[in-house]
């Protein structure tokens, strides 16, 4: 049981940090975010609490609910731009179904690819097995929002211990150990190229020829726009252009996500 909880723990933690990501990458601003297990479902009208179900799978499949009263899920979608009360629920509902393809992207290994499917408005959550979980937020000046989330215990823990890479075991007979790849190791002191695309422009042929030095090109870009940073010709983040003790710098507002990084290179295999 204690290693059940510690695998659905991690899934808690790296949803609640996508959270973070996916809400600063919206609006500019990081809110604020804490996870904490709670012992009973907490009582709610049922009238008045949306309720997303998303399954995750991997070798096996396993759902979560996200748990939001009205109040508090209209208040997010407001934070993120929404208007009108449809608008701010579907922003909302958006922003649950980012944050768990980010999940799912941020849980997977080498070993093991964890996959979510589309979502969709449910029901309260009735399975047997349910660990119940509650994300205090503070964002965009907005105390005291909370939202609840519902995961299946013994099925998720099933499917996310497989993510464990295997352990070798010492000579010595001693406990297992992770062992870091020789390779990777020899890897990780390898410098790499990163360029940042400030912007671009286009010009006539007649137009090249008669450049000369001195002469002004107007790029696409403004201050403030977002610039994107390449790792060998691979977009790789997206950030912002501020100054560092004189020197241009980049502040990284956005990673990009490695499905994101495959549709934009369709030539390239995973």
């Amino acid at each position: 049981m204690e290693s059940s909880n510690s695998a659905v723990d991690q899934l808690l933690e790296h949803w609640t940090e996508q959270f973070r990501g996916v809400v600063a990458a919206m609006t500019g601003e990081t809110p604020l975010a804490a996870i904490s297990r709670t012992q009973l479902a907490p009582v709610y009208d049922t009238h008045e609490v949306l309720w997303w179900q998303q399954a995750f799978s991997g070798n096996g499949e396993f759902q979560t609910w996200i748990g939001a009263q009205e109040d508090v899920s209209l208040a997010i979608g407001r934070a993120l731009g929404g208007r009108e009360k449809e608008t701010c629920r579907s922003t909302y509902l958006e922003l649950l179904g980012k944050i768990s393809v980010g999940t799912a992207e941020a849980v997977s290994s080498d070993v093991l690819t964890i996959l979510c499917g589309s979502g969709e408005v449910s029901s309260e959550p009735n399975a047997e097995s349910l660990v119940w979980a509650t994300v205090s937020i503070s964002l965009n000046g907005t105390d005291n929002l909370e939202l609840t989330i519902v995961v299946e215990l013994q099925k998720a823990a099933r499917v996310l211990e497989r993510l464990a890479p295997a352990e070798a075991v010492t000579d010595s007979g001693e406990d297992n150990v992770a062992m870091e790849s020789p390779m990777l190791e020899r890897l990780r002191e390898m410098e790499l190229p990163l360029s940042i695309a400030v912007g671009s422009a286009e010009l006539t042929i007649r137009d090249v020829l008669a450049t000369e030095p001195g002469r002004v090109i107007d790029l696409d870009k403004e201050i403030g726009d977002t610039v994107e940073l390449f790792v060998h010709n691979t977009l790789v983040a997206r950030g912002e252009i501020v100054e560092v003790k004189g020197n241009y710098g980049l502040r990284i507002k956005q990673i990009v996500s490695r499905g994101e990084r495959l549709r934009l290179c369709p030539g390239k295999v995973a």
